[in-house]
């Protein structure tokens, strides 16, 4: 790849040890953020969030797209994190509509007793 082309640090700042990348850190500090922030709100208010990041998405894509300055860069970096909060915040409300199951009842087939039990794992035998 040429210098014109390589767009990295490293190739912009010739003589310079590269630092670190930090194109992704938008998008994974919005979805960190956004789904933390889901897991203490409702699925369909999570489901608002999401949608109103994808209308932000939209906004700012639109107001800075046509920018060669700083502010088209700054504004490509606030459309990374709401990437992220889209996602993050999408995710969380997509497992949260369905509830965990409060009390399982299961009966041990050697005594018959029923206990309570949070999770039933049973493993099978194959045969190959």
């Amino acid at each position: 790849m040429t210098a014109a082309l390589d767009r990295s640090p490293a190739a912009r700042t010739p003589g310079r040890p590269p630092g670190p990348d930090l194109r992704l850190a938008g998008p994974a500090l919005g979805a960190w953020l956004s789904a933390l922030w889901a897991l203490y709100l409702s699925p369909r208010q999570a489901a608002a969030l999401a949608v109103a990041g994808g209308l932000l998405i939209g906004i700012v894509w639109y107001a800075t797209r046509h920018r060669g300055d700083r502010t088209g860069a700054v504004g490509m970096v606030v459309v990374g994190v709401l990437i992220g909060v889209l996602s993050g915040a999408a995710c969380t409300a997509a497992r949260r509509v369905q509830g965990l199951p409060g009390r399982v009842e299961v009966q041990l087939p050697s005594t018959g007793v029923v206990c309570g039990a949070s999770c039933v794992i049973r493993t099978l035998k194959l045969a190959a």
